[in-house]
């Protein structure tokens, strides 16, 4: 089994540059890099040129491709979306290689399949699928070809299973770890991470490593005291009535949202567009926000429409330049995937993983090249976690 090492610093701590500074001090060793984007491993590509690192074509297929690449022996960049995509063939070719895997922030390791009551009946009730004793689903007729031909290749992959008789949930096999001779994993909180949950659930052992003053990576735990004594006096949290809507625990979270009167919705869109208009009175250019993104459209206003970034959003450059930022939401983990976990004898922890989003957002603004920025977070939870890991 690999062994596998958690990088876990701040945002803006200089990660990328350690790891780029561990590939160039060890170019024996093969590499596969994986972003959330593509454009992320450009810099690993100009930074490590003497490896030579290359990312899987579109001409066919970018999975066939991902595949010779790593039976050549190649230096790898790729993406998250593909790497999910690994089967029994791509990890065989794996541990034939001792590659180091390093990831640039952690993967969605578990997610819930879209399928409707009735095509999941379909599908058992025509033995097209089964269950073991695992819960683990199984495709019964290898010469099928039809509408559920992602389904089938994804039970092929051992990557379904059956939860609660009726959701079915898709997880990235564990198997591909063990291709690897090292991985890296580069993030912030892994504490609030499914990933963490995902490698408890399998009794995997992690080491915790971080970046020194010399942009080199050492193990132990990072001290981010001063990382935030440096950041504090460049954030203005807003701090005054307009956080009233957000004053219950669980406002402004995906179910408020789902069961608010329209006049929760009226007043929400108004207190966003006073802090925009009248608190801060920013250039709307400068102006960044976020709801969940079904509500994107309700919520759009004159003087920041344009600045919607997904409450989700990480490892990305293009929002750099906001100063003025509105986070609308409460974030909690699918209780579907929290229960999921807790069968598995792993847990989530939902603060830090609420945190661990809202940090990320924030790091998309100019706040990571050491400007001043202006925050509103009118979810007291949201608010609250943020203020306490601030002055930790």
């Amino acid at each position: 089994m690999a062994e596998i090492n958690i990088v876990d610093s701040p945002m803006g701590s200089g990660k990328t540059t350690a790891i780029i500074n561990y590939i160039n001090s060890n170019p024996t060793r093969k590499y596969i890099y994986i972003a959330p984007f593509l454009s992320e491993g450009e810099r690993i590509k100009s930074h490590c040129s003497s490896l030579n690192f290359c990312a899987p074509s579109e001409l066919f297929s970018k999975t066939a491709d991902l595949k010779r690449l790593i039976s050549d022996g190649e230096n790898i960049v790729s993406t998250h979306s593909l790497f999910k995509l690994v089967d029994n063939r791509t990890i065989d070719l794996l541990k034939s290689q001792d590659y180091v895997l390093i990831m640039d922030e952690v993967i969605d390791i578990v997610d819930i399949v879209n399928i409707t009551d009735k095509d999941r009946k379909l599908l058992f009730d025509s033995n097209l699928l089964s269950v073991d004793s695992n819960n683990k689903l199984q495709w019964n007729d290898h010469s099928y070809t039809g509408n559920f031909n992602k389904m089938k290749q994804m039970t092929e992959t051992d990557k379904l299973f059956l939860f609660d008789d009726k959701i079915i949930i898709w997880q990235f096999p564990v198997e591909a770890f063990e291709g690897f001779k090292d991985v890296y994993i580069l993030t912030y909180l892994f504490s609030g991470s499914k990933l963490k949950s995902y490698f408890d659930t399998y009794h995997l052992k992690y080491n915790y490593f971080y970046i020194d003053d010399s942009m080199n990576i050492q193990k132990g735990i990072f001290d981010d005291r001063l990382f935030k004594e440096r950041i504090r006096p460049l954030i203005n949290l807003y701090e005054g009535n307009l956080n009233d809507i957000g004053e219950k625990t669980t406002a402004l979270s995906a179910n408020w949202f789902k069961s608010s009167n329209r006049m929760e919705h009226i007043k929400l869109k108004r207190d966003v567009y006073n802090y925009f208009r009248h608190i801060v009175d920013t250039p709307s250019k400068l102006n960044m926000w976020s709801v969940f993104s079904k509500y994107e459209d309700r919520y759009k206003g004159d003087g920041y429409t344009k600045g919607f970034v997904a409450c989700n959003s990480r490892a990305t450059n293009d929002y750099r330049d906001k100063m003025s930022l509105a986070y609308l939401v409460n974030v909690y983990e699918n209780p579907i995937i929290v229960h999921w976990f807790k069968n598995r004898g792993a847990s989530i922890n939902e603060d830090d993983f609420a945190l661990s989003q809202l940090l990320q957002w924030i790091w998309r603004s100019r706040i990571r090249d050491g400007k001043e920025i202006n925050l509103y977070i009118p979810s007291s939870r949201m608010r609250n976690l943020f203020t306490d890991w601030l002055y930790a």
